[in-house]
């Protein structure tokens, strides 16, 4: 459980890889620097915070290196003996589950998503201009086609 109130900043050398449980409770206020999150396990983040325009749980991916998963059981043989290349910065749910709380309950969306890639090694080093993202109450974000593998 993350337990800093105080908007701290936390830097992890390296990605997070997520194979427990990584809760954020409600009162959170916190900042963390890391080149990856790999979700094998769960991912909990909850606010009731009003929105006001300052996140109270702020995620940054920083260094352009990329980043190799080396699964965990069952998956263990999905990449082969080498891991999987991620790319730079991936946020990445490989098997796991994430659970994103946040108010109000109703659109529109607490977080900030600056661009969703579809490729085999995103690479989001810089972006032009802010992307045209979808109306977050209707249309979804992200939908994912596992027969395909990808999201499209």
């Amino acid at each position: 459980m993350v337990d800093f109130t105080n908007y701290e900043t936390i830097v992890v050398r390296g990605p997070v890889n997520i194979r427990g449980r990584l809760d954020f409770p409600d009162a959170t206020k916190v900042t963390l620097e890391t080149t990856g999150i790999i979700v094998q396990g769960e991912l909990s983040m909850t606010s009731t915070k009003l929105v006001d325009g300052t996140a109270d749980i702020t995620i940054r991916l920083n260094e352009d290196n990329d980043v190799v998963l080396i699964p965990d059981a069952p998956n263990s043989e999905a990449c082969g003996e080498g891991g999987c290349n991620l790319g730079p910065k991936p946020f990445v749910v490989a098997g796991g589950r994430v659970s994103v709380n946040g108010l109000p309950d109703e659109c529109t969306t607490w977080t900030t998503v600056v661009d969703v890639i579809s490729s085999d090694i995103p690479v989001p080093l810089y972006f032009a201009q802010r992307p045209q993202m979808p109306d977050l109450c209707s249309d979804p974000l992200i939908e994912e086609d596992f027969e395909l593998g990808r999201n499209k």
